[in-house]
């Protein structure tokens, strides 16, 4: 090919150019169909804006390049929820399930020191199942987990969740406890004080935080005490 001048205007042989045009475009359209063909309806439906190969492949490597904790859990979760249904084919179901397949591969380490390796993925998996089964009131705490890096072990995770397991415990029980006490006549307090007033002084020294079992059954037995004796106290003024 011969060099341009800035002194002589370039030509450009129209013919040629046409041809290469069709050849690229010919190549461009076989590459999107073959992306199109190798995902799901899901996936490949959300390739229409695009118009070049080139596009497409960017936009897949945006979506799928990230190996957080956040997205390999969304990954399994939507693993774990997908059914087959009858109104899909064995090959689409197959399909959908071949390509999480293939987008959790990604996370599986490199096997260059098999043990350690292997014992650490391990762990991570276990760390987004157990995280799943968790229900929506702790879900501030799972995403605090998921997006750490690196990632806590299930250990690690278990013990900040048993932290947060005692402290809803504790406010549930202070909360029915407060409700006993707001809803008590003056009297009626003053005429069995002498019954369960040792097992209230007991719950105030209480250490919240290394003595939550003991808490909670204290307040179980003050709670039923106080039910009994309303009742008890109830009936009589009735009578």
């Amino acid at each position: 090919m011969s060099a341009c001048h800035v002194s002589s205007p370039c030509h450009v042989n129209a013919s040629l150019y046409q041809t290469q045009l069709e050849d690229w475009d010919s190549v461009n359209s076989k590459i999107i169909i073959w992306f199109s063909n190798t995902s799901v309806s899901s996936i490949h439906s959300l390739f229409t804006p695009f118009e070049t190969a080139k596009e497409v492949w960017e936009y897949l490597a945006e979506r799928y390049s990230s190996v957080d904790g956040a997205n390999e859990y969304q990954l399994r979760l939507e693993l774990h929820h997908l059914r087959f249904n009858s109104g899909q084919t064995l090959t689409d179901f197959y399909n959908k399930l071949s390509n999480l397949w293939n987008h959790l591969a990604q996370f599986e380490p490199t096997w260059t020191c098999p043990t350690v390796a292997f014992y650490a993925y391990r762990d991570r998996s276990c760390l987004s199942h157990f995280l799943m089964a968790l229900p929506p009131d702790y879900e501030h705490i799972r995403a605090s987990l998921l997006h750490r890096h690196p990632l806590p072990t299930v250990g690690q995770a278990l013990a900040e969740l048993r932290s947060e397991e005692a402290r809803k415990k504790t406010m549930v029980f202070i909360s029915i406890l407060s409700l006993f006490w707001r809803h008590l006549s003056g009297h009626h307090y003053n005429h069995h004080l002498s019954l369960f007033g040792f097992l209230a002084r007991k719950i105030c020294h209480l250490d919240l935080r290394r003595n939550i079992v003991a808490f909670v059954d204290v307040t179980l037995t003050l709670m039923k005490i106080v039910t009994l004796y309303a009742i008890t106290y109830s009936k009589e003024f009735c009578i």
